[in-house]
C-alpha cells in the first residue's frame, strides 16, 4: 500500500502525522507551545506574511480562495471527464484527502499551535474573579456611566463615520503601547482588510476573520462604525498570537479602553457592555428584562442603530454555523466551545481588580 503511494503524498502523509501527532501533544505543555513558537516561530513566519503582502492594493485571502477554488474546479472537471464512476470517486477521494491534509498542516504551523499556549490569565498573573449577580449588575452600570461619560465628551457623528486607514494603524500603535507596558511579547504588526461585498461575513454569523494562510485580518465592510475598532482590534489579536475568543475580545478592551482616541475607547467599552448584557440575559433574564427599560435613550439609540444595521444580514444557517464553529474551537483545544466569549467578563474584572491591588 505504501509503496504505490507517489512520493508527493508519502511526504504529505507524514508531514501530517508529524504535525497532527505534535498538536495533540503540545496541547498539554502550554509553556513550550508559549515560548518555542507563539513567542519564536510563528513572530517570523507572520513579519514574512507582512513583508510579502502588506503592499498588495487588495485582500490576498480572496486571491488565495480563488486559486484553490479555480485549481479544484479545473481538476474536479479533469477527473470526471476522463474516468469511469469508481476511477472518479476513488480519484476525488485522494484528492480531497491529500488537500485537507495540507490545509490542517499549513494552518498548524502558520499559527493553529497558538491555539495552544498558555492562558492569558497566567501570562498576567490574573486571578480568577467569580461573577455573582451582585457584581455583574454593579458592572453594567458602571460600564453604562463609562459610556455616557464618553459620549458626553465626543464628536458623535464620529460614531457614525467609518474607519479609515490612518485611524487602523492609530489601533495597531495603541496595541503595540498596551503589549509592552502589560509585559506581553513585542505585538506583531498584520494587513487589515475590509471585505466587500457587505455581508459576505456577517451572513455567517461573523464580523471578522484571521487568515493564517496570508497573516491578514479581514473586517466584514458592513458593521456599523461603532463596532469596527472593537472588531479591528480583536482580529489584530489574532495577528499577534493569540487564539482565544474572549482573550482577543480582552486584549482588544485593554489596549483601546483608555485610547486618547475617544472614539475607540467607546467602541470596546459599548462591546463589553453588550457582553455583559448577554450574561445578565443568559443568567437572569428577569434581572435582564428590567434593566433594559433603565437604558438611557443616547446607549439605546446607539444600540438600535447597530441592530438595525446587523439585521440587514440575516444569517444563511445561523444553527449550523454555531454548531460548525462550536465544534472548530473544541477541535482546536477551546474545551468550552462558542460559550468561551463569555469569558471575556471573567478577565476584564480580574484585571481590574489586580489594578486595583
Amino acid at each position: 500500500m505504501w509503496n504505490k503511494l507517489r512520493k508527493t503524498d508519502q511526504f504529505i502523509l507524514i508531514f501530517f502525522v508529524i504535525i497532527a501527532g505534535l498538536r495533540n501533544i503540545l496541547v498539554f505543555f502550554p509553556a513550550i507551545i508559549t515560548t518555542y513558537y507563539s513567542n519564536l516561530i510563528y513572530p517570523k513566519i507572520h513579519k514574512l506574511q507582512f513583508l510579502l503582502f502588506n503592499w498588495v492594493p487588495f485582500p490576498v485571502s480572496y486571491l488565495l480562495i480563488l486559486l484553490f477554488l479555480g485549481y479544484t474546479f479545473y481538476l474536479h472537471f479533469k477527473i470526471i471527464r476522463k474516468n469511469k464512476f469508481r476511477a472518479i470517486l476513488i480519484s476525488l477521494s485522494i484528492f480531497w484527502i491529500r488537500n485537507l491534509m495540507i490545509i490542517y498542516c499549513l494552518f498548524q504551523v502558520f499559527w493553529g499551535f497558538n491555539y495552544a499556549r498558555l492562558d492569558i490569565s497566567e501570562e498576567l498573573n490574573l486571578d480568577k474573579t467569580e461573577i455573582t449577580f451582585e457584581n455583574l449588575t454593579h458592572e453594567i452600570k458602571n460600564v453604562e456611566n463609562k459610556l455616557l461619560q464618553i459620549r458626553s465628551t465626543i464628536d458623535t457623528n464620529l460614531l457614525y463615520q467609518k474607519l479609515n486607514q490612518k485611524q487602523i494603524l492609530e489601533i495597531q500603535n495603541e496595541m503595540v503601547k498596551s503589549f509592552h507596558s502589560n509585559a506581553l511579547k513585542p505585538f506583531q504588526i498584520s494587513k487589515c482588510n475590509f471585505l466587500f461585498p457587505k455581508g459576505i461575513l456577517l451572513h455567517w454569523a461573523t464580523s471578522g476573520i484571521y487568515f493564517p494562510f496570508t497573516g491578514e485580518c479581514n473586517i466584514d465592510g458592513g458593521l456599523h462604525p461603532i463596532q469596527e475598532p472593537f472588531t479591528i482590534a480583536h482580529e489584530l489579536c489574532h495577528g499577534a498570537g493569540w487564539g482565544d475568543e474572549a482573550t482577543c475580545n480582552f486584549l482588544a478592551w485593554v489596549a483601546l479602553k483608555d485610547s486618547e482616541n475617544l472614539f475607540f475607547q467607546y467602541s470596546v467599552w459599548f462591546g463589553y457592555w453588550k457582553e455583559l448584557q448577554y450574561n445578565l440575559k443568559l443568567n437572569y433574564i428577569d434581572a435582564y428584562k428590567s434593566y433594559i427599560q433603565t437604558i438611557d435613550i443616547h446607549l439605546l439609540t446607539d444600540s438600535r442603530l447597530v441592530r438595525n444595521e446587523m439585521a440587514k444580514y440575516k444569517d444563511y444557517f445561523p444553527e449550523m454555523q454555531k454548531r460548525v464553529y462550536d465544534q472548530y474551537l473544541k477541535t482546536q483545544g477551546v474545551g468550552e466551545g462558542i460559550k468561551s466569549y463569555n469569558k471575556m467578563i471573567d478577565l476584564v474584572m480580574a484585571y481590574q481588580k489586580s489594578k486595583m491591588n
